[in-house]
């Protein structure tokens, strides 16, 4: 697989949350047998370049904080608005609604500048980076008891503004996004040797509910093959391999 590079900000960013009526066990289920493995076989020769799933779904944590993470890089945004225009896009858009309710949403982040508002996804750099590649690492937390929204953004606000200003060697990409109870980031190195980051100060703020590396994972077969599909687990963090279509590609 190449190492092909596209924007910062050509990702969409998704909150999940799971709808109440379904059971966890068929959540992971549905999640691993449909939902993901029909994300990469619907949407890679779409233009879909990354998909990075976590599931910190059956972790004890509050039920404001999502029960499914992701991030979609695409070759631009441009490209996923056009994936839409196809039959294959438009019916794997119809597999969340059998798994996930409000408040779930997905969006494309702005750079940081000097605002930072409730729900809205920022990227720290704005660097090209292919992020199947390398080290993705993952956080998830929820807000503090003692702490109110206000003062809770605030604090996840000045922990990107200084992560954004230290950016140290080996770390090109870097996302996150918080609601008032819980934040999201993921960071993307170069290589697993060498690593200074400072997503423990991040963690320290919040209440941990998942830090980890995502694994990378390729699928065993395709859509007309004769399988069960993956087999997903609460606290999973995946980065999943696939073959993209030619960077020459039009879009």
């Amino acid at each position: 697989m190449h190492n092909i590079q596209v924007p910062a900000g050509a990702v969409r960013v998704w909150r999940g949350y799971k709808r109440k009526e379904v059971e966890l066990r068929e959540f992971f289920q549905k999640s691993g047998s449909v939902f993901v493995p029909a994300a990469v076989e619907m949407e890679r020769q779409l233009g879909m370049h990354v998909y990075v799933p976590a599931f910190p779904a059956g972790i004890e944590k509050p039920g404001t904080v999502p029960d499914e993470t992701a991030i979609l890089f695409w070759e631009s945004q441009k490209t996923y608005h056009d994936a839409f225009k196809t039959l294959a896009e438009r019916i794997y858009v119809l597999t969340h609604g059998p798994l996930f309710g409000p408040p779930s949403t997905a969006d494309f982040p702005e750079y940081l500048g000097k605002t930072f508002e409730a729900e809205k996804p920022y990227y720290l750099y704005d660097t090209p980076a292919d992020w199947m590649h390398g080290v993705v690492t993952h956080l998830v937390g929820g807000r503090p008891e003692d702490q109110t929204p206000k003062e809770f953004l605030s604090h996840i606000e000045a922990w990107a503004h200084h992560q954004q200003n230290r950016k140290p060697e080996g770390l090109d990409g870097a996302i996150i996004c918080a609601g008032t109870d819980y934040v999201v980031y993921w960071e993307h190195w170069v290589a697993l040797e060498g690593r200074n980051s400072s997503i423990r100060d991040l963690a320290e703020l919040a209440v941990l509910i998942l830090l980890k590396d995502a694994t990378p994972v390729s699928l065993p077969a395709g859509l007309w093959d004769d399988w069960e599909g993956l087999t997903i687990t609460s606290g999973d963090c995946l980065n999943l391999q696939f073959k993209r279509r030619s960077p020459f590609h039009g879009g």
